[in-house]
This record gives C-alpha cells, structure tokens and sequence, in this order.
C-alpha cells in the first residue's frame, strides 16, 4: 500500500508538473504573441519620429523667436530707462533754472521798487531843477559887461549861478543815472 500510494502520488507529481510546465509555456506564448502585437510598426515609428522632429525644430524656432523678442525687449527697455533718466536730469535743471530765474525775478522787482521810492523822494530835488532850468532859460542871467551899473548883480547873479549849477549838475547826472537803471531793470524784467 505504500508503494501504491507512492506511485500516485509520483503520477499525481508528475502530472501536476507536466501541467505546470504546459501552462508555462502557454503563459510564454501569449507574452511573446502580446510583445509581437505591442511592436510598434516600422511606418508608424518614422511618422511619430517625423512629427516629434518637427515638434523640436518648431520649438527650437519659437525660442528663437522668444530670444530676439526677449532681446528687443531688454533693449527696449534700456532706452526707455535711459529716457527717464535723461527727462529726470532735464526736469531738474529746469526746475534749478526756474527757482534762479525767480530769485532773479524778485532781486530785480526789488530793485525797481528801490529805484521808484528813490525817484519818488527825489521828486522835489526834480521839481526844482526843471524849474531852474525853465527860469534860467526864460530869464536869463546878465552879461557881465552889459552895464557899469548892473555890475554888481551881474557879478551877484554869477556866483549864485557859479553856486546853483554844479549842484543842480550833480542832482541832474544822479537822476540821470537812477533813470537809466530803471529802464534797465524794468527792460530785464
């Protein structure tokens, strides 16, 4: 009975290994059948190949393309950095040349007010010389050897002239002058 069953179970053993082996090998067969089924096809590689080519070159042409945009960008973008600088320069010695032509401005409205109340105080000293210069010029003094009897106030009227004329000559070129300065003053405003 030991050798009975021995011999069974070596046929069951066996049979079982025989199985085995056969489902194996049908195993292999379906493997080899689906890897044969999952090669790709020669045509359909070089096409796929040929798309994924054109793919890159695309690619490769839109970088290029980004590159120079990119470029013209930064260019751009340092001239109007430049820009900016230059009117922010510009702007400032504007304003600088503003501010000192308003300081200017001020320095010569003082000036003239100056020149003004000068002019105005001196009005009397004006008045005054016009009205010597209008007198003398519709009375005028006596000649000196016109009478023996009128050389006394010709001699008189001559020393009054020789005191009167340099004064009223003084008072007239300083007149003169603050006149001119307002003139120059009032044309630079």
């Amino acid at each position: 009975m030991a050798e009975g069953w021995k011999s069974r179970t070596g046929f069951w053993r066996a049979g079982c290994g025989l199985a085995a082996a056969v489902l194996m090998l049908s195993l292999a067969a379906a493997r080899a059948q689906s890897r044969l089924d999952m090669a790709p096809d020669p045509d359909q590689s070089r096409a796929e190949y040929e798309r994924i080519s054109q793919e890159i070159t695309l690619s490769s042409e839109r970088l290029a393309k980004l590159a120079a945009d990119m470029a013209t960008v930064k260019k751009d973008h340092a001239s109007i950095t430049a820009a900016l600088i230059q009117s922010a320069m510009t702007e400032q010695k504007l304003g600088q040349d503003i501010e000192d032509i308003g300081a200017k401005l001020e320095g010569l409205k003082r000036d003239e007010q100056k020149i003004r109340a000068s002019l105005a105080a001196r009005r009397d000293v004006l008045a005054e010389v016009l009205a010597a210069l209008q007198r003398m010029g519709l009375n005028p003094p006596p000649a000196i050897l016109v009478k023996p009897e009128d050389a006394l106030s010709s001699v008189r009227s001559a020393i009054l002239l020789g005191a009167v004329v340099p004064e009223l000559r003084q008072q007239t070129e300083i007149l003169l002058a603050e006149l001119k300065e307002q003139s120059r003053v009032t044309a630079s405003i």
